[in-house]
């Protein structure tokens, strides 16, 4: 019973994080007024500086590597240039690296395959949660919610986990923090899935290495 309620929780949770399966596409808006100033992430320009700042203020830290071409270009008109999107990052401590350049070897470290990347990091500097390749403004708002909410939730849902290792909500909330952050086997065990039901139940989105949805699925095939 407990690991059916874990299920359902998981996909009523992982509809609030699923990225568009298809190219990403947001309304137009309109230009900003004559002399008004555009809303722009305040990146933290240096890595260290970043971590010391979100392990001080204990938020999440966001790592966004640059590049990819075209699709980089896009993904910073589109999605980081978004007000929305903007407020979010400025709740975060964020900075920007060149994924392609000088941020090539710590892309490495944290295993980015695709670029444009955004890597957000525990105040331990371990990965939280991850997406890359080029994605709208409202898959990104999506996401980056979604991972603020469990971030703010974890100490519960992990002391939840001490007590009552079975809770269905408290797993399900934990799967879906570990399919952000891309941990697989540790996100089928804490749902009690199989690797072809969870990604079933993750709609084959939030598990996909790969930029796009039209390649074939790295979990079940």
């Amino acid at each position: 019973m407990l690991k059916k309620l874990a299920a359902v929780s998981l996909v009523g949770l992982i509809s609030a994080i699923a990225f568009a399966q298809d190219k990403p596409k947001d309304p137009p808006t309109n230009p900003p007024a004559a002399g008004a100033t555009k809303k722009e992430i305040a990146w933290v320009k240096d890595v260290d500086a970043a971590k010391k700042q979100a392990q001080e203020s204990k938020k999440l830290l966001a790592v966004y590597f640059a590049g990819g071409g075209q699709a980089g270009k896009a993904f910073e008109a589109m999605a980081l240039s978004n007000a929305k999107v903007v407020d979010l990052f400025g709740r975060l401590v964020s900075t920007k690296v060149d994924g392609e350049k000088d941020g090539k070897e710590l892309a490495s470290k944290y295993e980015v395959k695709v670029l444009p990347a955004v890597v957000f990091l525990d105040a331990g500097g371990e990965i939280f949660a991850r997406f890359e390749g080029n994605r709208g403004a409202e898959d990104v708002i999506m996401f980056v919610t979604k991972a603020t909410d469990l971030f703010a939730e974890l100490p519960k849902i992990e002391s939840t986990l001490k007590t009552k290792p079975d809770d269905g909500e408290a797993n399900a909330k934990m799967a879906v923090r570990l399919a952000m952050k891309t941990k697989i086997g540790e996100a089928e065990a804490a749902i009690g899935h199989d690797r072809s039901r969870l990604c079933e139940d993750l709609d084959h989105v939030v598990l996909h290495r790969k930029a796009r949805h039209e390649e074939r699925c790295e979990i079940c095939g």
